[in-house]
Parts: C-alpha cells; structure tokens; sequence
C-alpha cells in the first residue's frame, strides 16, 4: 500500500472508531441528559444528520472531481475531519434538544465534507489491481476498531460518565484529524498540495 492509503486508512480508523464509543450510549444520553430528549427525538436527530449530509455531499463532491489537483480534497477532508471533531465536545455543553439537532447537522456537513475528497484521494493512490483489496483494508480496519469501541463505550460512561467520555471521544477525533496532516508532506510531487 501507499503512504498516502496507509494514512487514509489510520485517520478513518481513529475517527470512526472513536465515533463507535457513542453508538451504544447516544439514545440513552439524549433520553436521559437532554431536557426534551425522548425515543423520537433519537430518530429526529439522526434525520438532521442525514439531511445535512444529503444536502452537501454531491454539490461537493462534483467540486472535488472538478480539479486535478489534489489541494481541494485535501483541505475539504482537514475542515471536515475538524468539523466532526468538535461534535463530541459539543455534546458536552448541549442541554436542548435543539442543541442536539444543530451539531447533528454539523455532523452530517463535517461528514460530507470530508468524504468524497478522502473517496477520491483513496482511490487515486491505491495500487492497480488491488482496489478491492485495499477497500477491503480499510472496511475490515475501521470496521474492527468501531466493534471495539462500541463495546466499550457503555462501560466507560457507566464508570466515567458521559462528559468524559465526550472529551475522549473528541480527542481521538482531533488526532485523526491531525494524522491528515502527513498527507501534506509525503504526497507524491506531481500531486503535492
């Protein structure tokens, strides 16, 4: 694998499975911490997300397909990768359900903006003729690390509470994001942003 995929596959991993911390435990903190917080309210919020992803995501990534440089998917995957970052230490100050519905929307826009440049990044750096098996990597990867989490993230809220593990969550976040920034400087020349 190239350098660049081997990032690509690290950041993903970090962030996604920091997220998996909160797949068990998101419904009871809306319901049990969120002053308006119900079952539907779930559903809602995770509405606001899909649309606010919906919403941005082709506009954008026909924007990414529309140069040859890679500068654009660069800096589209660091703002959308900083945008999901401070969506768990937003969790930490919210107290509305309209709080909720507001950084689900952030999300879901961090989300689209950093997906399709990290897409096309992935898939002009893999090696030829093992696309399916680089893809199968960073599924197998992510996939695995989210596994983990999740099956964590019920045990550290219950002995850390949710407000520690919204930081933690946020700080793994943040170093995925980070992790990005290496892309910078060992891109190849021709493709250098």
């Amino acid at each position: 694998m190239s350098k660049t995929v081997k990032i690509l596959i690290l950041s993903d991993f970090i962030i996604i499975s920091a997220f998996g911390f909160l797949n068990p435990i998101f419904a009871l903190f809306l319901t049990d911490k969120i002053a308006g917080g119900t079952i539907e309210t779930v559903g809602y919020a995770t509405a606001f997300y899909w649309v606010a992803a919906v919403l941005v995501r082709l506009p954008l990534a026909r924007r990414v397909d529309s140069t040859k440089s890679e500068k654009d998917d660069f800096y589209f995957m660091i703002l959308g990768s900083i945008l999901i970052s401070l969506v768990p230490f937003l969790y930490i100050f919210s107290t509305q359900i309209w709080h909720i519905y507001l950084i689900q929307a952030l999300y879901g826009l961090g989300y689209s903006l950093r997906l399709p440049g990290w897409y096309a990044m992935f898939s002009r750096h893999m090696r030829k003729g093992r696309e399916g098996y680089e893809w199968s990597v960073n599924s197998m990867v992510a996939g695995l690390g989210s596994a983990i989490t999740a099956a964590l993230g019920g045990v550290l809220v219950g002995r850390l509470g949710f407000d520690v593990l919204f930081l933690f969550i946020g700080l793994l976040s943040v170093f995925g994001s980070i992790v990005l920034v290496f892309l910078y400087y060992i891109l190849e020349p021709n493709h250098h942003v």
